[in-house]
């Protein structure tokens, strides 16, 4: 009856130990031989976030609509998902003041014209097409961080992302100009 009572006793105490690992443990007094205590370790990660990959690009256009991409690399640690948002020199998208009002445009400095284009994004370097393209700058749509995609590997030219830039051959059809440019501000935010 002694040896049930004694084991029943071990056992709820193996059980709780770990649920009494709370702080910092150590000793009241020394022990002959040796001696034990216990701390918990915690690291705390403000999370990092990069894009990589962007690179300029010259559409040469003819007599169709034309859609270009560009594969990017979008990585870190210390989140889990991610959110876009696109900016426009010449437009008036702002990756912190959405715009639906010509969001992204084309100018050409000479006779001052613009001609407005489409910016979607999709979290495959392999997508044929934009999981979500974007009206005003921003995309409703947060995205999962891929699997393996650190810091390191977009550094290393990994590529994991699309974007794409569409421009209709309707709105160049009636213009002078033949230099088109704009800068596009892309913004990945960790959340």
């Amino acid at each position: 009856m002694k040896i049930t009572v004694l084991r029943s006793l071990i056992a709820t105490t193996l059980t709780l130990a770990p649920l009494s690992a709370i702080a910092a443990t150590n000793p009241i007094s020394a022990t002959a031989g040796s001696s034990k205590g216990d701390f918990d370790i915690t690291l705390n990660l403000a999370p990092h976030i990069i894009i990589t990959g962007l690179e300029d690009m010259t559409i040469n256009a003819s007599a169709t609509d034309v859609t270009e991409t560009d594969n990017i690399c979008i990585g870190g640690f210390g989140f889990s998902s991610f959110n876009v948002s696109f900016g426009s020199l010449n437009g008036n998208a702002d990756v912190n003041a959405p715009d639906t009002n010509n969001p992204f445009l084309l100018a050409d400095s000479a006779t001052g014209e613009t001609i407005p284009y489409s910016v979607g994004f999709a979290n495959s370097a392999s997508a044929g097409t934009a999981d979500e393209t974007s009206t005003d700058g921003s995309l409703s749509t947060d995205f999962p961080r891929a699997a393996g995609a650190t810091a390191a590997s977009c550094l290393s030219n990994a590529e994991n992302a699309t974007l794409f830039v569409g421009i209709n051959a309707a709105d160049w059809q009636d213009v002078e100009g033949t230099a088109f440019t704009d800068t596009l501000t892309v913004m990945v935010e960790a959340i």
